[in-house]
Parts: C-alpha cells; sequence; structure tokens
C-alpha cells in the first residue's frame, strides 16, 4: 500500500487498540518513568493536540522513547543534530479547512 492510498485512521486506530488490548494506556505515564513526560511537542515547544498527541504517545511508548520532542529530518540539522541511520520515521496528521470556490457559505460569507 503506498503512502497515497494508506488509511492513517485506520493504523492510528489500530495501535491505540492494540495497547489498549495489551494493557498499555501510553497517555498515562507512571511517575517512576525518567526523563521528560507530558505531551508531545513540535521542535520549537509546541504541543501536539488531537489524534497526533495520541498517536506520538503510543509510538513513543512502542520503541521506548525517552524525548518528548519531534522533529523532521531537516529541523534536525538546522538544530545541529543527526538522524540515526536506524530511525523509524514516524508521521503526523494535518487537518485543517478550506472552502471551495463558487460555494456560498453557510455563514454567509
Amino acid at each position: 500500500m503506498t503512502a497515497a492510498t494508506r488509511d492513517i485512521a485506520a493504523d492510528i486506530t489500530a495501535t491505540i487498540i492494540a495497547k489498549l488490548e495489551a494493557g498499555t494506556t501510553p497517555w498515562q505515564r507512571p511517575w517512576s518513568i525518567i526523563g521528560e513526560s507530558g505531551r508531545p511537542l513540535r521542535h520549537e515547544g509546541i504541543a501536539y493536540n488531537g489524534i497526533n498527541a495520541l498517536w506520538l504517545w503510543a509510538t513513543a511508548d512502542t520503541y521506548g522513547y525517552q524525548s518528548r520532542y519531534w522533529m523532521t529530518a531537516r529541523q534536525a540539522r538546522e538544530l545541529g543534530g543527526e538522524v540515526r541511520r536506524d530511525a523509524r520515521p514516524s508521521f503526523s496528521v494535518y487537518a485543517s479547512t478550506f472552502r471551495k470556490a463558487g460555494v456560498p457559505s453557510l455563514l454567509g460569507m
């Protein structure tokens, strides 16, 4: 399945269900975990919202990541870092609104 036809919502749902069935709730962390905890953050410190927060928590739990910061390979290079060769990419979901030209809005705009 290509990235264009991949059902990301189904992937996220399946991952979260598998975590719950295994008795894991990745959005809850015990106080004993060392390192940073809290909502996943973009490289500039802005918190992820919605499904991205759940997805990145589940991904961090699956791979044992300790940092709550997420960034692209380019952002890592710009900050003077590098991505390990064996690093696995993850994705986030971008959602926005748009207005189709020529279709009136329900708000009269």
